[in-house]
């Protein structure tokens, strides 16, 4: 069962009963993770906890988020790290 709040939509200029949405594509991830031997579990448990998105039900823009906000904060420095070790792998091992 979805969760439902009421909330006003800045598109639509009305009061909605705002739907939740799952923004994490946990298939995706899951792969992610297999391919680099759990070292993206980290990312996707941050992006997991990163609260709960609403949209409107007719025009399907966001209306609200609740909670969260820490994790995203913590998410940006962790994913920056991960893209430039990366990044350093693949020079090292381009070169070999």
């Amino acid at each position: 069962m979805s969760k439902i709040t009421s909330a006003r939509c800045p598109h639509c200029n009305k009061e909605v009963l705002a739907v939740a949405v799952d923004e994490v594509n946990h298939i995706l991830h899951l792969l992610v993770c297999l391919f680099s031997c759990g070292a993206w579990v980290i990312v996707w448990l941050l992006l997991s906890c990163g609260g709960t998105l609403y949209v409107c039900p007719d025009c399907k823009h966001y209306v609200k988020r609740e909670g969260g906000v820490l994790p995203m904060i913590v998410a940006v420095p962790v994913l920056t790290f991960y893209a430039i070790v990366a990044y350093i792998l693949l020079k090292v091992f381009s070169v070999l």
